[in-house]
């Protein structure tokens, strides 16, 4: 059965808005266009290398960010996608949210039992680690596996081990900017997920 890792923040739930006004609340002086170019790498590398940036720890965060995501709606028909791609593939979590913070969402959204695991970032900040655990876990090769994200930063951590994305363009960035990783699918609607999914694996 082949590996499918889901991103969460951008993906599942439209997530930006608030990710940002927490970031702002602990760094007024980063814009919007600022933090969302931070995804274009792995997030916690460049806020810790921002010259000018409070560090701050996930724990920090997630006290002001669970809050404003739990009553997030999810985006409209991922949970169509979600449901008929766990008949046919194991599904994960890949986030650079806390593990913790995820589980309570999907949970209390009647998404959770789709999923067998939920990495964030309190198993690795580094996302090519998680896929490396994971890959180990399932007995699967990298070419068995397909990352769904909505971030150049992730396309170019799944790239860095051989895992094939697919992007989508209803998150963080733009397809010019997702475009950038060389996103082996990109698609711009939830309804094209599963067909998008099924022909890559050749079901």
């Amino acid at each position: 059965m082949s590996l499918i890792f889901f991103d969460f923040d951008g993906v599942i739930i439209d997530s930006f808005e608030a990710a940002y006004s927490v970031c702002r609340g602990f760094n007024p002086e980063i814009s919007k266009y600022e933090y969302r170019r931070m995804f274009e790498g792995n997030i916690f590398t460049k806020l810790d290398s921002h010259p000018t940036a409070k560090k701050y720890s996930p724990q920090d965060f997630g006290l002001k960010y669970q809050p404003l995501i739990i009553d997030l709606p999810f985006m409209p028909g991922i949970d169509v996608a979600i449901n008929k791609l766990s008949g046919d593939h194991d599904l994960t979590i890949v986030s650079s949210s806390h593990s913790e913070w995820v589980d309570h969402y999907l949970t209390s959204n009647d998404l959770r039992r789709h999923f067998n695991e939920i990495h964030g970032s309190d198993v690795a900040k580094d996302k090519t680690k998680k896929f490396k655990l994971l890959i180990e876990v399932y007995k699967v090769k990298p070419s068995e596996c397909i990352l769904i994200t909505d971030t150049l930063g992730d396309i170019i951590e799944a790239n860095e081990v051989g895992v094939p994305s697919l992007a989508v363009t209803w998150g963080f960035h733009s397809k010019e900017t997702l475009d950038r990783g060389e996103p082996g699918i990109v698609i711009h609607k939830t309804g094209d997920l599963v067909p998008a999914i099924q022909k890559h694996f050749k079901l």
